[in-house]
């Protein structure tokens, strides 16, 4: 049997710290924002995210600061994103966890 522990908190409150103790004694993480970072680098991650929102992708990935000025105070862009995303991320994230299980891991820690 595995352990998950889910590693949850506001900006600022030392999940990355906690994340790399955890890293130092061998504890794989599943860090949720390194992977929206790699979904943005992915060809069709980049297509869907042109599409829905022109002019913030760059050749090799989806460009965070124009997404970011793109989505600025319109919830509905924001909406539209994370259905994109979330999902996409709940796939990797089970993956992952089932890569983990099946190499006998005992204890992963989720960072969300």
């Amino acid at each position: 049997m595995m352990f998950v522990l889910g590693l949850t908190g506001s900006i600022g409150m030392g999940k990355s710290t906690v994340a790399a103790m955890f890293e130092e004694e061998g504890v794989p993480v599943v860090d949720a924002d390194k992977i929206v970072h790699e979904l943005y680098e992915r060809r069709d991650v980049i297509d869907e995210v042109e599409a829905l929102f022109p002019g913030t992708c760059d050749e090799k990935q989806v460009n965070r600061q124009k997404l970011s000025r793109s989505l600025a105070g319109k919830k509905e862009r924001v909406e539209a994103l994370q259905e994109l995303v979330h999902p996409l991320v709940a796939r990797e994230k089970a993956e992952r966890l089932s890569k983990y299980k099946s190499e006998g891991k005992r204890v992963v820690v989720v960072d969300v």
